[in-house]
């Protein structure tokens, strides 16, 4: 007789969690798990109030449809993981699920948003076929075929025929060839129907010739942004799609063509920021094609939703009739998230049970996450997996070792380390370890930086600190130590990894400014702004604390201050022309030795495509789908920003005259500190792209050979080649690219798309698409299996 299993029912049973934390658009069918947040219910209101005020009369007249001017625009910010593309994926899924209840037409599209002009989104949007030309065919055959039954009530024709030929039963060109109709005058009048729907002479001219078959293709290529043909010319379209306005118009009047054929537009845009935020245009040109891009959907009749970093608040129109209070994700509660994974497993198990976590593992967890749902879904998964392992219940233990490695991404020596070299760059004179206080209660910094005469300075502490982890106190004290008798004395806390907003507050009074939370993408930027208002004098700056600032507010100080923050940097200027002239001088005796050392080094390097260091070998055993592939290429087109060392070395050793002054200023540049490890992160991006497309090449073909799609180990195999690239990934110190910017900006021409963006723009566009790669492709792959 066999005893009962008494191994915990989650041992046994495959997690119910998502391993990304990525929405997907399959979400939009109407079977997406939602928490209903207040966020949520606001885009569903938005959408509902839409509906009704499109709402169709029961007989509409001739040229009605959707009211004009009764669009709506909603813009959806908020942080990467904060829900954003979840909540544009209930907009599409609250429509699908309207659509089955009332069968009513919605034409919905979606659109993830690359970097680049509203040109170029329109472009995208025609070249994807998410704008289909036979959806625009039908809809200026709809206008013709009203023109068409007006013409014949003239005519005693049967009821019948006029109601079927309406409906589009009956085809209206057809129709007019059968009954021997004037087809020219029914052409011209659809020319001036189409012109007064658009408000737009060229655009009407062009959709009307969509009518004759022989001219779609002239039409649709002049439609998607090419020039206009020598039919369209002769028929008075001569004017390109080839500016944002344009683009725009040209988008409005799309969803005008629907509209008015009673037929509802709804345009989707996720990571609007990509196209907003952008350093090529000045801030008034991206400002105006934004508020035309909300102006045109409003006045279609159209629905616009459009998701983006908070930083798109700064050029929102201020006239709120156009466009209604952005819409923020709401933070998840610990009724939300207990909700969650009990919804989680009865989908998987047809079980509603919370275990193995509990009602405070789930409510510590979600103080863990600070309600971010990326963090909770993540931390459910990991939480889930490694109960699974062990048996155990999820605790408050584990979830905090769990959080240190998914929340926390750096490591605090790593950043201590930044974190000195950034006050160096600087000008400032850090001192490593200073100690404060009498022996007894001495506290010790990670750096001292002297901001002023008389003691003034600011310390520096870097930690990582979790809820619960008892290190609040402790950072507390030891910034009231620090502080404690000397007004000149400032404290700056740097955290490495997530803070949440209960600690933030928590820690914010105890410092001098708010804790800097480390992201690798804006730190430095972000460390010298604080240290530059740290050291303010008290006329601009007054003391956290109420009192007076750093120096009192004697002028003589202040003056002092300045004086010795330029002698500083005067100091700095000719310790590195000092530094500049041994380097030079060394470097005209040994750049033999070095350039031949360099080349047996190049030698051994796996050779990639010129000018992309970062894209995977070409001669990978495997070869990866379109959709897939494009992920990589993606990934690879950023890392060629930052330079080819090839390239740079092909320059120094080209015979042409002008070589020895590249071939020296090359030399010195790798004497400089730091280059090494810059070629060297670039060489290990290239290696882990290179695996990861080989790795994900391996699988693909695994899966190929077992019918049905993928089992559930062979999901599992995926889940963990994507999570240990994410988890490689996450190692990589990405600011140190910027040495190989540097390097190939002042020997060769620069990457593509260097020239274009400054370095924390750059290393952003790179961080976003390998930190969302291994997601993305671990959903992509499933798709395109069926698993």
């Amino acid at each position: 007789m066999s005893l009962p299993d008494e191994t915990p029912v989650w041992t046994r049973r495959p997690n119910p969690f998502p391993f990304t934390a990525l929405a997907q658009v399959s979400g939009a069918r109407g079977d997406l798990t939602t928490i209903v947040t207040p966020a949520v219910r606001r885009v569903r209101e938005e959408v509902d109030r839409y509906l009704v005020s499109t709402q169709l009369a029961e007989n509409p007249e001739r040229d009605g449809g959707v009211p004009q001017g009764s669009g709506s625009a909603i813009v959806i910010a908020g942080e990467n993981g904060t829900g954003k593309t979840h909540l544009a994926m209930e907009i599409l899924a609250h429509l699908e699920r309207h659509t089955r209840r009332t069968s009513q037409d919605v034409r919905r599209i979606y659109y993830a948003a690359a970097e680049g002009t509203f040109l170029e989104l329109y472009a995208k949007l025609m070249d994807d076929k998410l704008v289909q030309r036979a959806d625009l065919v039908d809809r200026v055959h709809e206008f013709y075929a009203e023109i068409v039954v007006e013409t014949l009530k003239t005519l005693e024709l049967p009821e019948s025929f006029l109601n079927r030929l309406s409906a589009r039963d009956i085809d209206p060109v057809s129709a007019v060839g059968r009954l021997g109709l004037e087809e020219d005058a029914l052409l011209d009048s659809l020319r001036r129907r189409l012109r007064a729907v658009t408000e737009n002479r060229d655009f009407g001219s062009a959709l009307a010739l969509l009518i004759q078959p022989e001219l779609e293709d002239a039409v649709w290529n002049w439609l998607c942004g090419g020039r206009p043909d020598q039919t369209l010319v002769e028929r008075g379209i001569s004017k390109q799609i080839d500016s944002d306005r344009s683009a725009l118009e040209a988008l409005g009047v799309i969803a005008l063509l629907h509209g008015r054929q009673g037929h509802r537009f709804v345009l989707v845009i996720d990571e609007i920021h990509n196209v907003i935020l952008t350093p090529q245009r000045s801030a008034q040109d991206i400002a105006l094609a934004f508020k035309k891009l909300l102006e045109v959907f409003r006045n279609a009749g159209a629905f616009l939703a459009v998701c983006g970093l908070p930083d798109i608040f700064a050029i929102l129109p201020r006239d709120t009739g156009r466009v209604e209070p952005p819409v923020v994700p709401s933070a998840l509660t610990d009724e939300d998230v207990r909700w969650y994974i009990e919804e989680m497993q009865e989908r998987a198990f047809h079980e509603r049970v919370l275990a193995p976590f509990d009602e405070e593992s789930a409510g510590y967890l979600a103080a863990l996450a600070d309600g971010v749902p990326r963090h909770v879904i993540r931390l459910c998964f990991r939480a889930y997996e490694q109960a699974a392992a062990t048996g155990s219940e999820v605790t408050a233990l584990m979830l905090r070792e769990i959080a240190r490695t998914e929340l926390v991404n750096e490591d605090v020596a790593a950043v201590r380390a930044e974190v000195e070299r950034i006050l160096k760059e600087d000008g400032w004179q850090p001192e490593v370890n200073p100690v404060f206080g009498d022996d007894a209660d001495a506290v010790r910094a990670d750096l001292w930086v002297p901001t002023g005469p008389d003691g003034a300075g600011c310390a520096v502490i870097v930690t990582d600190v979790l809820p619960g982890s008892g290190a609040v106190p402790e950072l507390v004290e030891r910034a009231g130590a620090i502080r404690r008798g000397d007004a000149r004395r400032e404290a700056l806390l740097v955290v490495t990894g997530y803070l949440s907003r209960d600690l933030r507050a928590r820690l914010a009074g105890a410092y001098s400014d708010p804790p800097l939370v480390y992201d690798r993408r804006t730190f430095s930027v972000a460390l010298q702004d604080a240290l530059r208002g740290l050291a303010q004098p008290s006329a601009t700056r007054p003391d956290s604390r109420g009192g007076p600032g750093l120096l009192a507010g004697a002028e003589l100080d202040a003056v002092m201050q300045q004086i010795e923050r330029v002698s500083r940097q005067h100091s700095q200027s000719q310790r590195l022309i000092s530094t500049l002239s041994r380097q030079l001088e060394a470097a005209q005796l040994d750049s033999a030795e070095q350039f031949s050392q360099l080349r047996r080094d190049l030698a051994d390097l796996p050779r990639t495509e010129p000018g992309a260091i970062g894209a995977p070998a070409r001669r990978a055993a495997h070869s990866l789908p379109p959709r897939l592939q494009s992920h990589f290429d993606g990934a690879a087109e950023k890392l060629a920003a930052f330079g080819d060392i090839g390239a740079v070395c092909r320059r120094v050793l080209s015979p042409p005259a002008g070589a020895d002054s590249a071939r020296l200023t090359f030399t010195y540049r790798l004497r400089t500190a730091g280059v090494f490890a810059s070629i060297g992160v670039a060489q290990l991006l290239n290696a882990l792209l290179t695996a990861f497309h080989e790795g994900v090449g391996a699988w693909l073909e695994s899966v190929g050979a077992s019918p049905g799609g993928p089992t559930d180990a062979q999901r599992d195999a995926l889940r963990n080649v994507c999570n240990t690239y994410e988890s490689l990934y996450g190692t990589v110190p990405l600011i140190q690219l910027d040495g190989l910017a540097e390097l190939a900006a002042t020997v060769a021409a620069p990457g593509p798309g260097a020239q274009a963006a400054n370095k924390a723009a750059r290393r952003a566009a790179l961080d976003r698409a390998l930190s969302e790669l291994g997601q993305s492709v671990f959903r992509d792959a499933l798709a395109l299996t069926g698993g």
